[in-house]
């Protein structure tokens, strides 16, 4: 057997710190979530990204785009409670892979989130939606925490509750 079929048998140590690393990282997720809900709490929203993060969301629609750099982060955000009176983000089914050197990590989250978006053709009425899409995220640690490196969101449907995603993957615009 060659050295490099071997795999490394980790000490007890190094579990454990994996799965701090692996916990983490779901409560980072956790607290994204959280702040999204938060009427979209830009300043805590941008703490959990570095420096040099990118945020993007796909395919076209009105709450898509890319957004580098932690501050342009928190701007995007600080300007979303103009779209949306109500949301409730839920992630799940977290796949989470720690590279061997613990300081980076990929992971991948389904999200559902039923929210209120204001129509555009009349901003002080708001429109039952149901979001459902994915996340492909990298994080990076640094001084012992963790951060997003890139948040990408794919989002699988946009639908006003009314008419539903078979209906209308992407809300009208109306």
């Amino acid at each position: 057997m060659t050295e490099s079929s071997v795999t490394k048998e980790l000490t007890l140590e190094e579990r454990i710190q994996r799965l701090e690393d692996l916990e983490e990282i779901r409560q980072l997720m956790v607290r994204y979530a959280a702040a999204m809900d938060n009427s979209f709490d830009s300043d805590e929203i941008a703490s959990l990204f570095s420096e040099n993060a990118t945020w993007s969301i796909s395919p076209a629609s009105d709450i898509s785009g890319t957004h580098a750099g932690r501050e342009e982060i928190r701007k995007f955000f600080a300007g979303l409670t103009d779209e949306y009176s109500w949301t409730m983000h839920n992630i799940g089914n977290a796949m989470i892979r720690v590279a061997d050197d613990g300081q980076t990590a990929t992971g991948t989250w389904y999200l559902v989130d039923p929210c209120t978006m204001r129509r555009k053709d009349d901003p002080d009425q708001g429109d039952a939606v149901f979001i459902a899409g994915t996340y492909e995220n990298t994080f990076v640690k640094s001084g012992g925490t963790w951060y997003f490196q890139t948040l990408a969101g794919r989002l699988h449907h946009v639908s006003s509750w009314e008419k539903g995603w078979v209906v209308e993957q992407y809300r009208d615009e109306g």
